[in-house]
């Protein structure tokens, strides 16, 4: 289990994740003026790589130094907070329901992360523990999902290849962080 306990492992995933967000924001960006909703496909872009710097940035954190794992939750989970903000802003061009939906999920997600450095212990943490842990099960599952159906496009598609390097990424990502939510430290910190 040590390659699974290594934050530089976890630092590489993210970067991983990162790449594959410039990949597909340079993809957006440029796509963006060959296509009549050039405003909402650019914005899109530039959103997405603003996501990939702060999965970057905090991919190159977590590579350079080790941290406790409640210290690697919340940063993780705060960096996926922002990045929700992020593209929810940057998608306003795909209507108001959509930005307004991911912009709550991102302030709540965001809130979780703040919740997870305040180190009180009440029923909330316990109750986060458990929504924390559907979360990142539910995460493993659709990047398992996304990293099969790729599979079978690989010979027709380079792009196959950046989805199935994305999602085993993920897997990676959400599988760390289920361990992470396991230790004892973690459990004791949220009252579990």
């Amino acid at each position: 289990m040590a390659f699974l306990d290594d934050s530089a492992n976890l630092g590489t995933a993210l970067v991983v994740i990162a790449i594959v967000g410039f990949i597909d924001a340079i993809s957006a960006i440029v796509g963006s003026f060959s296509h009549h909703a050039f405003r909402g496909l650019l914005l899109s872009g530039i959103g997405q790589a603003v996501c990939a710097v702060l999965f970057l940035r905090l991919g190159m954190e977590f590579r350079r130094s080790p941290y406790a794992s409640m210290v690697m939750l919340s940063k993780y989970v705060r960096v996926v907070g922002i990045t929700m903000i992020v593209s929810a802003v940057s998608s306003i061009a795909f209507g108001l329901f959509t930005v307004t939906v991911n912009l709550v999920f991102g302030l709540v997600v965001f809130w979780v992360s703040r919740r997870l450095d305040s180190h009180r212990r009440e029923n909330v943490d316990r109750i986060l523990w458990y929504l924390l842990v559907v979360a990142f099960a539910l995460m493993a599952l659709a990047s398992l999902a996304s990293a099969l159906s790729s599979i079978p496009g690989l010979l027709a598609s380079a792009w196959s290849l950046t989805v199935l390097a994305s999602s085993l990424a993920n897997l990676f990502v959400s599988v760390f962080m289920l361990i992470l939510l396991m230790e004892g430290d973690v459990r004791m910190s949220m009252g579990t």
